[in-house]
């Protein structure tokens, strides 16, 4: 059983490991534009690694293609699909700028959203049941046909221009609502009580 463990985190390292070398190599042997244009490699190489590997790691390749402008640019005018129904289960992907990317049809069960800027993010058909988004910035962001069966999105802000579910309520769901253009302060989680 222990061996088993070991050699499956060996594995999925080794994955992260080669996808990684091989995006860096297409970054570097083609122009940015290219990729952001024909993006059709990098898509099928991504959604592959993204189900072979764990959420931990899932966080490096997403960090490393928002990194790379590859998940929006153009001033976050141009949206790049790179991510549309990728399986980003229990990805760790709490305090990160993901704001103006689409997670379109993404499978994202169980993942931690914690204290990220998801400004404009497109969740539309996406499955966001049991994850956790607390603190996180949703203004603008489309979750109109989002699953976000026992998310909890506790102090999320959102605004008018924010896409819920049809018969979604934000104020059970503990959201603050905030107004248009406003700041998005987090609330510091509760300290634990000393006994």
């Amino acid at each position: 059983n222990a061996n088993y463990t070991l050699e499956l985190e060996n594995y999925r390292q080794n994955v992260l490991k080669d996808y990684l070398n091989q995006t860096t190599q297409l970054t570097l042997n083609y122009p940015l534009w290219k990729l952001q244009q024909n993006s059709n490699l990098l898509r099928a190489n991504t959604l592959a690694t993204l189900k072979e590997i764990d959420g931990g790691r899932k966080r490096f390749i997403v960090i490393f293609l928002k990194d790379n402008n590859l998940l929006n640019y153009n001033q976050n005018q141009v949206i790049s699909s790179l991510l549309k129904n990728a399986n980003l289960e229990e990805a760790q992907l709490d305090n990160l700028d993901l704001s103006f990317i689409s997670l379109e049809n993404a499978n994202l069960t169980k993942s931690n959203f914690n204290y990220s800027n998801l400004h404009k993010t497109n969740f539309s058909n996406a499955n966001l049941s049991q994850s956790t988004l607390i603190n996180t910035n949703l203004t603008g962001a489309i979750l109109d046909q989002t699953d976000l069966a026992n998310s909890d999105l506790t102090n999320a802000c959102y605004d008018v221009f924010t896409k819920l579910p049809t018969n979604f309520d934000p104020l059970k769901a503990k959201m603050q609502m905030i107004e248009p253009f406003g700041n998005c302060d987090f609330v510091p989680p509760e300290k634990e009580v000393k006994k």
